[in-house]
C-alpha cells in the first residue's frame, strides 16, 4: 500500500521537474530551473522542449480547474457540517465528490507522466527515472524529518497520542 503514495509523490515531483525544465526564471533566478531538477542531464531537443511546454501548460490548466473545484467543494462541506441540522447523506456525498475530484487530479498526473515519457528517448527515460528515484529518496527523507523524524520516533509519538 505504501507504493501508491510513493508513485503519487513521484508523479507530482515529475510534474514539477517538467515545469522546472522550461527556460526562463526558476527558483534560483533566470535560467536556474534546469539544474535544480536535473533536466539538463536529459539533453532535450528544441522540439522536445517545445512539446513539454505545451503538455505542461495543458496540465497546469487542467489542475487549476480541478484544484479550484476541490477548494469550492471543501468550502461547501464546511458549511454543510456547520449547519444547525447537518444532513449526513449530503455530507457523505460531498466527501465522496471531493474524493472523486482528488482521484481525477491524481489520474491527470498519471496521464501527464505517460505523455511526457512518450516524448523522451529510451536513454532520456533511463536518465530521468534515475533522477526521479534519487529525488524521491531525498523527498522521502525530508518528509520523514518533517513528520517527526525517523520511523521509530514517529511510532513513539503515535503511541503517546493514542494513550492520551
Amino acid at each position: 500500500m505504501r507504493t501508491i503514495p510513493r508513485l503519487l509523490l513521484g508523479f507530482t515531483l515529475f510534474t514539477v521537474s517538467c515545469a522546472m525544465a522550461q527556460p526562463g526564471p526558476g527558483p534560483g533566478g533566470a535560467g536556474h530551473g534546469h539544474d535544480l531538477w536535473g533536466m539538463d542531464k536529459l539533453k532535450l531537443t528544441e522540439q522536445q522542449q517545445s512539446d513539454l511546454r505545451t503538455v505542461r501548460a495543458d496540465m497546469q490548466k487542467a489542475m487549476v480547474k480541478i484544484q479550484s473545484d476541490i477548494k469550492i467543494a471543501r468550502i461547501d462541506l464546511r458549511e454543510m457540517i456547520a449547519a444547525d441540522k447537518p444532513d449526513r447523506p449530503a455530507i457523505e456525498k460531498k466527501v465522496k465528490d471531493i474524493s472523486a475530484l482528488q482521484t481525477t487530479a491524481k489520474l491527470a498526473l498519471v496521464d501527464h507522466l505517460f505523455k511526457v515519457n512518450a516524448m523522451l528517448t529510451p536513454e532520456q527515460q533511463k536518465t530521468f527515472k534515475q533522477e526521479m528515484g534519487r529525488r524521491l529518496m531525498e523527498e522521502r527523507g525530508h518528509m520523514m524529518m518533517e513528520e517527526g523524524g525517523p520511523m521509530m520516533e514517529r511510532e513513539s509519538r503515535r503511541e503517546i497520542i493514542i494513550e492520551k
